[in-house]
């Protein structure tokens, strides 16, 4: 072992990528009682392992680090990393998953003979192998070992990126049941995991198996005076205009979308008539992000409270549990009196059996509340616009109650659940 100076350390394709947190708490300790354990590097100052340790150090304004130099070509180099990471780093289930096999892979290529001979054998003498070697490594079982390798290679690459920052990474369970379907369910299932539209692979497949059935059904014709439009609102609403009554919508509520209430309240300002109204669900916690990004563009009026009856929200970042969501009004800035006098109180389950569905979209909101808001803010005959339609609740309130209706959404899947909602209540689904 030897001080090496960290300016002449040669960083290149990490197995692991590098984690800041973990960066932060080894910088702290290192600060307090020293770097307990060398680094590797190569004879010609490539990294083999210490990653972590070594940014901790820069961080700490180091220029030379403490290092073992580690003999052998490349892949004993990686071997070396892997059975460093999977001892030291605090690894999650899947990344375990995919050391281990990256493991397996570069012992085959060391050790070809060990394949065993023919098609049959070549995988279970392969196995057999390196389970026993890698298990000596990394201090776990062999038949823990093939089930690491066989979780990960059931696994393609773009599911792993897309579920890695997930909590289903560490989920042994989980993991298991994505792993057992085919390829191409495999990877709708990570992307809706990834989305936060659902939690876990149980509710992913039934999401998934809902929308399969409603894209099977006949799309057919929708009534004169509502319009389902497949598209971002930005793009696909422009022909409307100066000639909106009313947008009543429910965005997204995550804190990355809060730049989109800004964008909506900038293209309220150009399709709201003179009168409109622009009424707006919108999260507790960034309540004061949502209106600093949406007054640039227009007035606001008024909160109003939706009530959500016995169901209560747990915002966890606010330690609240909270039974109503804010319902902001906002009008164009030259707009004078507001046309109604209404109460600011609606409820999710007022004179309706529905109260907070979630059966057909993640984010779906009451039918009943919906009504409410339709009613209080506009006339029969008038133009309401929803950008963001999820399952379409607001267009079937306008069905309901004779208003024309406009609703888009990115999401194809919800367009379909929204057309054939509309097609349903016109059978009498919803309207009786």
């Amino acid at each position: 072992m030897k001080n090496i100076p960290i300016p002449s350390i040669k960083v290149e394709n990490r197995l692991r990528p590098l984690n800041a947190e973990k960066v932060a708490e080894l910088a702290e300790s290192i600060a307090q009682v020293g770097l307990l354990q060398p680094i590797g590097v190569r004879p010609d100052g490539t990294l083999v392992y210490g990653y972590h340790r070594l940014e901790a150090c820069k961080q700490l304004g180091w220029t030379e680090i403490p290092a073992v130099v580690v003999d052998g070509d490349d892949r004993h180099a990686e071997l070396a990393e892997i059975s460093e990471n999977l001892i030291r780093n605090e690894l999650t289930l899947l990344e375990r998953a995919e050391h281990l096999a990256r493991m397996r892979a570069v012992y085959e290529q060391l050790y070809p003979n060990a394949r065993g001979v023919g098609r049959p054998a070549k995988n279970s003498a392969t196995v057999a192998a390196f389970s026993e070697w890698a298990a000596a490594q990394a201090g776990l079982a062999q038949r823990t070992i093939r089930h690491y390798v066989q979780l990960a290679e059931s696994l393609a690459p773009e599911v792993r990126d897309a579920i890695r920052r997930t909590p289903i990474a560490n989920d042994g369970a989980e993991l298991k049941s994505l792993a057992s379907l085919e390829p191409s369910k495999q990877r709708a299932v990570a992307e809706l995991i990834a989305s936060r539209a659902v939690s876990s692979v149980r509710e992913a497949t039934r999401e998934l198996a809902r929308r399969e059935a409603l894209h099977r059904e006949s799309a057919g014709e929708l009534p004169t005076g509502i319009a389902i439009r497949h598209g971002d609102f930005r793009e696909v609403l422009g022909d409307l205009r100066g000639q909106v009554d009313a947008m009543i919508t429910d965005p997204p509520y995550l804190s990355e979308y809060i730049p989109l209430y800004g964008e909506l309240a900038k293209l309220a300002a150009e399709l709201l008539r003179p009168h409109g109204v622009l009424v707006v669900m919108t999260p507790h916690l960034h309540l004061p992000e949502v209106v600093n990004c949406m007054t640039p563009h227009l007035r606001y009026r008024w909160i109003c409270t939706y009530y959500m009856g016995d169901t209560k929200a747990n915002v966890s970042a606010a330690k609240i549990a909270t039974s109503w969501k804010p319902l902001l009004m906002f009008t164009r800035n030259d707009a004078e009196n507001l046309r109604f006098v209404c109460s600011d109180y609606f409820s999710a389950a007022h004179n309706t059996a529905d109260g907070v569905q979630k059966e057909l979209h993640h984010w779906q909101q009451s039918l009943g509340g919906f009504i409410q808001i339709v009613e209080r803010f506009t006339e029969p005959g008038e133009l309401v616009v929803d950008p963001f339609l999820g399952s379409g609740t607001t267009a079937v309130a306008c069905l309901r109650l004779g208003r024309q209706f406009v609703g888009c959404d990115t999401d194809a899947g919800a367009v379909a659940i929204a057309r054939q909602r509309v097609q349903h209540a016109i059978e009498g689904g919803e309207l009786s």
